[in-house]
């Protein structure tokens, strides 16, 4: 199980969270767990095409070092009781954007074979970038003391020396308004996003896993007191929210989908990755030769009087870690550590992740879009977002990430670096 960490094409690390490590997969279930580092932001996805032939794959070879590290896998991995012939990729957030990615680079062909989205599912442009790729490269050579006839010094510059220069940059172009993003781009090494072109043929084949958590970043401002209300007043807190009209709508769509939970929830309900998410189930289960399995993670945790489950938040369940995040000390926690960690490994194994203590999860077909809801009683569920989530993209306010302001001290202490 080779696991690829989130935070975006910008940021994170492999030991980034207690969560992800992979002691306890390994001990107690028997895999083989893989945990990788790889280029980000600048160093990954700098865009210096235009710059000559040499660069025309800078702006993937973030992507380029997870190749090369499934390389190692197929090459070593038996050497630590692995089966090269059965790795399962994994990854949550950016890492499972870069799990997407993996199986539209036809160099991956033949590393992987079986896939695992967790909340990764990300939509094409979402980290683009407001100026031109040669436009940031002249600026960020500018710093530099560099002509642009010399780009090739830019390799040679020492990484504090980059990493400030960088900083300038994007300071520069957030002062004027526009955003910097790092992001793999389309060419001839990366094919193209599965949801704007074709899957690859060996993606097709791929038994894939893809799930989204309830909230991820959906949650309002005002949470705290919401699981005290009354029925009344929860049923007012949500036509508040989404509008007498849109409130009566989502109530009704979400009671018949979330049965077990507190309706005061609805409003939690996201539009950053859940469309996206629905958008390539559907398709790949229509195209694929291989099985395609949907969950959603749904539990309310005991938090600021209770809070619907936030992007991350099924990571250690998943790794069956949760004993190691006091936050997760909650009822059934054990049962739900069980069963979500059984069902990737069993997926990781076998390629299909019913577990002991779950009820039939099946895979998706066209025109039926099967979803496992793990919570704390799990059930299976058809087409559930075909009513309620149209609906609350039609009410919802959007939600859309924005960097921070630029200040003075972003220019030492690197605040600029991860956007």
């Amino acid at each position: 199980m080779f696991w690829i960490h989130g935070g975006g094409y910008s940021a994170g690390s492999s030991i980034e969270q207690i969560c992800y490590d992979g002691f306890n997969l390994a001990k107690l279930d028997d895999v083989v767990v893989v945990s990788v580092n790889h280029r980000l932001n600048a160093f990954g996805y700098l865009d210096m095409s235009d710059f000559g032939e040499k660069y025309k794959n800078s702006v993937n070879v973030g992507m380029a070092d997870l190749v090369e590290a499934l390389r190692w896998v197929r090459d070593n991995i038996a050497a630590f009781g692995g089966d090269p012939e059965n790795v399962t990729i994994f990854g949550q957030s950016g890492g499972g954007g870069k799990v997407t990615i993996l199986g539209q680079i036809p160099e991956a062909e033949g590393l992987f074979h079986k896939m695992i989205v967790m909340s990764g599912v990300i939509p094409a442009g979402d980290f683009n970038s407001d100026c031109s790729a040669k436009e940031l490269v002249l600026e960020i050579l500018s710093n530099l003391r560099i002509d642009e006839k010399d780009v090739e010094k830019l390799e040679k510059v020492p990484v504090p020396q980059f990493i400030w220069a960088v900083n300038q940059a994007v300071i520069k172009f957030r002062k004027e308004g526009k955003r910097v993003g790092w992001t793999p781009k389309p060419n001839d090494y990366y094919v193209c996003d599965p949801l704007e072109g074709d899957f690859t043929g060996f993606s097709k084949k791929i038994p894939t896993i893809v799930g989204t958590v309830i909230s991820e970043f959906g949650f309002p401002k005002d949470y705290g007191v919401r699981a005290e209300l009354s029925k009344e007043d929860r049923v007012r807190f949500v036509k508040e929210y989404y509008g007498e009209e849109g409130g009566e709508k989502i109530l009704e769509a979400f009671r018949k989908v979330y049965p077990n939970t507190n309706e005061v929830y609805a409003t939690d309900l996201e539009t950053m990755f859940l469309p996206a998410t629905v958008d390539y189930v559907k398709k790949k289960a229509a195209e694929a030769e291989a099985p395609v399995y949907n969950y959603m993670f749904a539990k309310v945790f005991d938090v600021y009087q209770g809070r619907s489950a936030w992007h991350c938040s099924d990571i250690p369940y998943f790794f069956h870690n949760a004993e190691l995040i006091p936050l997760c000390h909650q009822k059934n926690y054990e049962f739900l550590d069980r069963v979500m960690s059984a069902s990737f490994v069993n997926f990781a194994r076998t390629g299909n992740p019913n577990a002991d203590g779950l009820p039939e999860w099946k895979p998706c077909k066209e025109g039926s879009m099967q979803t496992m809801v793990f919570d704390d009683t799990c059930y299976a569920v058809e087409n559930m977002q075909d009513e309620l989530l149209p609906l609350v993209k039609e009410y919802k306010p959007p939600f859309h990430f924005e960097p921070p302001v630029a200040t003075d001290d972003d220019e030492e202490s690197g605040n600029a670096w991860v956007f």
